[in-house]
């Protein structure tokens, strides 16, 4: 549930700030979302990456990007957006309960490896 966390302290840290000085804030904390794809992606690139498992660990990879990428798009339009539609909220707890899953599968997927 990372993904729904860094979203939502982007969210309140960004508010911490006045609003007429939130500018440096707001490009800090978007640059800082998009810095957690950059490890996700060069794990996918990786040789060992397409290695054949009995776990389905690279389509679970895969997703987990998707959901980094939706990430960055909320921080950015939490960081952006004053007053945040409520709409935009729900979906994000949408989002969440989606991470909460994938973080689940996650767990579930990597517990149930044998070792070799």
């Amino acid at each position: 549930m990372w993904y729904y966390f860094v979203a939502q302290c982007a969210y309140h840290f960004t508010r911490w700030f006045p609003k007429d000085s939130r500018g440096a804030v707001r490009i800090t904390v978007i640059l800082f979302s998009l810095t957690f794809i950059i490890p996700q992606i060069y794990v996918i690139k990786l040789d060992r990456s397409s290695r054949y498992c009995d776990e389905p660990l690279l389509n679970i990879s895969v997703a987990g990007i998707v959901f980094t990428f939706a990430m960055a798009a909320f921080t950015f339009l939490f960081a952006i957006m004053e007053p945040v539609p409520w709409q935009l909220k729900i979906a994000f707890h949408f989002f969440g309960f989606g991470s909460l899953i994938l973080g689940m599968v996650l767990f579930a997927s990597t517990f149930a490896l044998q070792s070799v």
